[in-house]
């Protein structure tokens, strides 16, 4: 049972505001590394160095790879391979719905954060600078919307999101499409963590932790069904801004 506090919904859409205000671009650099396993063993590695376009300094726009490399593991004599990973992590906004994930209490403003989502303060302490950090828990409202739970680390006296939490173990919408139209996705679950370096000015992305699991189900006429449940963990850190 969620103990709901008006406060949270104020102080949640306050931070929205917030990052909605940011108007600047940047560039940075980042490191992509992805794994990928099957059962137990790895069977795909990636890794990539790319220019990192920003808005404002929560949302990528945009990535260009500067170099990168891949490597492949065969299992029961076939490969799996996932294409572009870093783009749909890149589709991932913070305040704006995308139609690729579920959905964020922060994409509403305060009466329809209300009507979708329950929030509960979890935990506050004090920072290393003093500031107070709301732990704010969130959970959908089933007959409301298909929505990510998580918990966002908010600094309520500088109005800033210091760190977002997305969890789903069945995703209603993804970014994902199988390699041939004879295969299917049956499922996505996600854990996605975003995080962003405290500043005084606007915050610039530290990392995102994206992980997920997919059941993905191969089928051939000529060939016997296989299914893959598939699990990967990716990491893009972000640094040298500007």
């Amino acid at each position: 049972t969620y103990k709901e506090d008006p406060f949270l919904y104020e102080l949640l859409n306050e931070c929205r505001k917030e990052i909605r205000s940011e108007k600047s671009k940047s560039v940075s650099r980042g490191y992509f590394e992805q794994k990928s396993w099957k059962d137990e063993d790895q069977v795909e590695l990636v890794e990539g160095f790319y220019n990192v376009y920003l808005n404002g300094g929560h949302d990528i726009s945009e990535m260009k790879l500067k170099t990168g490399r891949f490597a492949l593991k065969p299992k029961n004599n076939r490969y799996f391979i996932t294409i572009e990973n870093s783009r749909a992590i890149s589709f991932m906004k913070m305040i704006e719905e995308t139609y690729k994930f579920p959905t964020s209490p922060l994409y509403y403003g305060r009466s329809q954060m209300k009507r979708r989502f329950y929030l509960e303060l979890e935990k506050k302490y004090l920072d290393d600078h003093g500031d107070s950090i709301y732990v704010i828990k969130y959970e959908p409202k089933p007959a409301k919307v298909r929505g990510f739970s998580g918990r966002f680390w908010v600094d309520k006296d500088n109005i800033k999101v210091l760190k977002a939490e997305y969890v789903t173990d069945s995703a209603g919408r993804h970014p994902f499409l199988p390699l041939f139209r004879s295969h299917k996705i049956a499922n996505v679950s996600f854990k996605i963590t975003k995080a962003f370096e405290k500043s005084d000015a606007i915050q610039k992305l530290n990392y995102i932790d994206f992980s997920y699991k997919v059941d993905y189900r191969s089928r051939f006429k000529d060939l016997d069904s296989l299914d893959y449940f598939i699990q990967s963990k990716a990491i893009l850190y972000i640094y040298d801004h500007n």
